[in-house]
C-alpha cells in the first residue's frame, strides 16, 4: 500500500495519485509486503533512478560495459582453472562501477535482458578466443533473478554458443541460492534442459538463504559455491 495525505502530500486529486503511486514503488523495492507513506525524498529517489536507468540504456548503445575475468586456481598446482566473468561500467563521468552501484535498476526494469544478453555473448567469446589460442578456461556467467523469471536465459545461450562457437563444457553458468529458494521446481526444471547443452551449473553464494540440502539433489548441479562469509576469516579464526 502507498500512501499520500491531503493536504501535506498535494492539493489535487492527480498529485496525490501521483505520490500515493511513488510510495507504493518503494514498499515494492523493498520486494515485500508493507506500507509506505509518500515522502518528497522519494521523488528525489526516483528521479534519480530514472536519470541512472536512461543512462545504462546509452551505456548499452555506447559499449560502456566490460568484463574482467576473477581467475579460479587449484592451491595444490597455481594453475588457472577457470574464471568468473565480473560486470563493469565504464561511466564517463563516474569512472569504473561495480554492479552494487547499477545492476538494482537494471533488474527492476527491462534492462536487465539485454544485458544479461551482452554479458553471455561476451564472455563466450573471450572464452572461444582462449580455446582457440590453446589456453581452454571455463568461464562462470552469472544470472541474474530477472533473467530467469522472463524464461529468456534458455534461448540467450543457445544464441550465444551458436553464435561464438564456444564449446558448451567451458561455460558454468551461476545461479544465486535467493533464486532457487524462489522456485525449487522451476530451477530444477530449468538446470536439467540447461545441462542438456552441454555447460556446467554452479549456485553461487550459498548458505545465506534458508534452502535446505536436499534441495541440491533436485538440481543436478556441477558446483556449490560457499558464501564467502563462511570462509573469509579461515586463516586467524578458530572457531
Amino acid at each position: 500500500v502507498g500512501i499520500s495525505l491531503y493536504p501535506r502530500d498535494g492539493d489535487t486529486a492527480e498529485t496525490l495519485f501521483q505520490h500515493a503511486d511513488t510510495a507504493l514503488h518503494r514498499v515494492k523495492q523493498r520486494d515485500a509486503d508493507g506500507i509506505a507513506f509518500f515522502d518528497e525524498e522519494f521523488n528525489v529517489h526516483a528521479r534519480a533512478r530514472r536519470a541512472l536507468e536512461q543512462e545504462l540504456r546509452l551505456a548499452l548503445k555506447r559499449d560502456e560495459f566490460e568484463l574482467h575475468y576473477q581467475p579460479q586456481v587449484q592451491l595444490s598446482t597455481g594453475a588457472i582453472v577457470g574464471v568468473e566473468a565480473l560486470l563493469r561500467w565504464r561511466h564517463p563521468a563516474r569512472g569504473l562501477l561495480a554492479p552494487t552501484d547499477f545492476i538494482a535498476i537494471a533488474e527492476s526494469s527491462d534492462l536487465i535482458t539485454d544485458i544479461g544478453a551482452w554479458v553471455m555473448r561476451t564472455a563466450c567469446r573471450q572464452a572461444w578466443a582462449w580455446a582457440r589460442g590453446g589456453t581452454p578456461v571455463s568461464v562462470g556467467v552469472n544470472v541474474s533473478v530477472r533473467q530467469f523469471a522472463q524464461r529468456k536465459l534458455l534461448p540467450q545461450v543457445q544464441d550465444a554458443l551458436a553464435e561464438t562457437g564456444l564449446d558448451p563444457a567451458l561455460l558454468t553458468l551461476e545461479i544465486t541460492e535467493s533464486l532457487v529458494m524462489r522456485d525449487v521446481q522451476g530451477v530444477a526444471g530449468l538446470v536439467q534442459e540447461l545441462k542438456t547443452l552441454g555447460l556446467h551449473v554452479a549456485i553461487d553464494d550459498f548458505g545465506t538463504g534458508y534452502s535446505s540440502l536436499s534441495n541440491l539433489r533436485l538440481l543436478s548441479l556441477d558446483q556449490v559455491k560457499i558464501d564467502r562469509s563462511f570462509v573469509q576469516d579461515l586463516t586467524r579464526d578458530p572457531d
